[in-house]
């Protein structure tokens, strides 16, 4: 739905099979809330606010397995971002400070070491 020109309400979009691929609200034209958005073979799962990524996102395997966790702070990764194999062995952690790439960033072996 539109007001004056601009995206209001639930936005669900669906590709040719009807599968929801992204899904969320938006407000003035700006994505906010919590939103579902499939790329590829995954998905992910957070929040927006000002159209921009903010706290918390998770991807998902389509086996609903943990791909990835890592904080956004308005739209920049912040923080620890860890991504997991299919088998929740931790794959390779990075660290963000608004943006930049911070600290020591460590790929793991695929039996974890």
């Amino acid at each position: 739905m539109f007001s004056s020109g601009k995206e209001n309400g639930l936005y669900v979009e669906k590709n040719i099979l009807g599968d929801t691929i992204v899904k969320g609200e938006y407000a003035e034209g700006q994505k906010t809330g919590f939103w579902t958005e499939k790329e590829g073979n995954m998905f992910f799962k957070g929040n927006y606010q000002d159209g921009a990524k903010n706290d918390q996102w998770k991807g998902y395997f389509e086996n609903n397995e943990v791909y990835f966790i890592g904080n956004f702070l308005q739209g920049n990764p912040d923080g620890k971002h860890a991504f997991y194999s299919e088998s929740k062995i931790l794959r390779e952690t990075q660290f963000y400070s608004n943006g930049l790439k911070v600290g020591n960033w460590t790929k793991y072996n695929d039996d974890g070491s």
